[in-house]
């Protein structure tokens, strides 16, 4: 079995984070993520948030990589879904959900 901390600190060597043996799912807080790539863009998967109005609180991430400073417009613009690029330095990670206010459906008129 391979103990965690051996396997996210050859993650930040390598600048890739493999899953554990023990399952795959290496989900952390954000707090944790924070402390293990200060100041670093970061790719992850969302696995947990919830939601306070128009704001998504992401509580529980997965990491898949470190994201250079100047590709992580193009890794954001990249990102499936459930997978976002964000930058450690923010305290707590939130995305703000907006919706246009006059947006509306057209239907086409019958005869």
């Amino acid at each position: 079995m391979v103990n965690s901390n051996e396997t996210l600190s050859a993650a930040l060597d390598t600048e890739r984070i493999e899953p554990q043996e023990q399952g795959g799912n290496c989900g952390m807080k954000w707090l944790e993520m924070r402390q293990l790539f200060p100041n670093r863009f970061v790719l992850f998967s969302v696995l947990e948030y919830h939601q306070e109005g128009t704001r998504r609180f992401i509580d529980e991430v997965e990491p898949i990589r470190v994201v250079a400073d100047e590709d992580a417009r193009m890794e954001f613009n990249q990102a499936g879904p459930g997978k976002l690029v964000y930058h450690t330095s923010s305290k707590v990670c939130v995305i703000r959900i907006c919706r246009r206010k006059y947006s509306r459906v057209r239907r086409k008129k019958t005869k």
